[in-house]
C-alpha cells in the first residue's frame, strides 16, 4: 500500500500578514521593556530626572503601569541615594558627630562627599586642642574683653557673630565681646598698639584654601594674578611674564597691603603673608592670645 506524502500548503496572504503583525507586536513589546530598563537603570541626580518624565510619560503604558515603573524608580533612587551617603560618610564618622549632632547643621550628600576623613584632619592639626601655657602677666582675666583677629577671609566676621550668640563674659555683657581687636582686626600684631584690656582671639584658615579665596575675592591684598588662569599664584610662570612683564625679574609674586592706620606693607609672595602674619601673634610674648586653625 503506497504512503501518500504530506503537503505542505502555502501560506494564504492573510496569513502571512498575522505573522508579520504577532512579530512586529513581539519587536515593539521588547523595545519598550528596553526602553524602561534604560529609564529605570538611568537613576542619577537632577539632570536626568525630567528626561525619567518625558520617558515614561512617551511610553506606551497604561496609567497603572507607569504608576508602578515610577515606584519603582523612586525606590531605586533612594536605595541608591542612602548607599551613596554611605560611602561618603566613611571615614568621617567624628567630623559628622561634631557637625550633625553637636552643631545641629544639616548636611546633605554632596556635602558630605567634600568633608575631609577624619584622619586628614588629624594627620594635618591633631586630635586634640593644643593649649600652651598663658602667661597671664598680672592682669585680672575677667576684666578682660574678647576681640577678634585675622587676615581678610579668614572667618573673622562668623566667628565675631558666634562668639557674641554663644559667650557670655563674668559680667554677663555682650558688649564684653568686640568686633576686632583695637588697631584693626586684619593688622599684623607688630603694628598694633598694647592692649591689656583685650584677648585677642585669632581666627587661622588653612593656607591654601586661604588663598583660593582671595582669588574669588582679593579684599585689601593687591598682586599680579589672573584668577580664571593662574591662581593661587606664588611663582610666575611664562604666561605671567607676558601678561605682567614687571614680573619677568622676580623669583615670587609680591603681595602688597595698604592699612589705613598702617604704611603700605609687603611680602614676597601670598605664603609669605600668611606666615608672617600669623607668626607675629604666636610669637608675642607680651600678651595673652587664643589661636584657632
Amino acid at each position: 500500500m503506497r504512503r501518500r506524502r504530506a503537503v505542505i500548503q502555502p501560506k494564504s496572504r492573510r496569513q502571512r500578514k498575522d505573522s508579520i503583525f504577532l512579530l512586529l507586536s513581539l519587536l515593539g513589546l521588547s523595545i519598550t521593556f528596553l526602553m524602561v530598563f534604560h529609564v529605570i537603570t538611568m537613576l542619577d541626580d537632577e539632570p536626568y530626572k525630567k528626561t525619567i518624565r518625558v520617558s515614561l510619560d512617551s511610553l506606551p503604558l497604561t496609567p497603572k503601569e507607569r504608576d508602578d515603573y515610577r515606584k519603582i524608580i523612586q525606590k531605586r533612587q533612594q536605595e541608591k541615594n542612602y548607599h551613596n551617603k554611605t560611602e561618603a560618610s566613611k571615614g568621617k564618622e567624628p567630623l559628622l558627630k561634631l557637625l550633625q549632632q553637636e552643631a545641629g547643621i544639616k548636611l546633605d550628600q554632596d556635602i558630605i562627599q567634600l568633608l575631609p576623613t577624619w584622619e586628614s584632619i588629624t594627620n594635618l592639626y591633631g586630635s586634640n586642642p593644643i593649649l600652651r601655657d598663658c602667661s597671664n602677666n598680672g592682669n585680672n582675666e575677667a576684666a578682660r574683653s574678647l576681640a577678634i583677629a585675622g587676615l581678610f577671609g579668614s572667618g573673622t566676621n562668623l566667628a565675631s557673630k558666634y562668639l557674641k550668640r554663644n559667650c557670655r563674659m563674668v559680667s554677663g555683657e555682650q558688649t564684653s565681646i568686640r568686633w576686632e581687636v583695637p588697631g584693626g582686626k586684619h593688622v599684623p600684631r607688630n603694628f598694633l598698639p598694647s592692649s591689656q584690656d583685650v584677648l585677642p582671639v585669632v581666627m587661622i584658615r588653612d593656607p591654601y584654601l586661604w588663598m583660593i579665596s582671595l582669588c574669588r575675592i582679593p579684599y585689601g591684598v593687591q598682586w599680579f594674578h589672573n584668577s580664571e588662569r593662574h591662581c593661587p599664584n606664588l611663582v610666575p610662570d611664562e604666561r605671567d611674564h607676558r601678561e605682567f612683564p614687571s614680573l619677568r625679574s622676580k623669583s615670587s609674586i609680591p603681595v602688597h597691603i595698604q592699612y589705613p592706620s598702617v604704611k603700605h606693607l609687603s611680602w614676597d609672595s601670598l605664603f609669605h603673608l600668611w606666615m608672617d602674619w600669623y607668626q607675629q601673634y604666636y610669637d608675642s610674648r607680651t600678651e595673652d592670645r587664643v589661636m584657632i586653625r
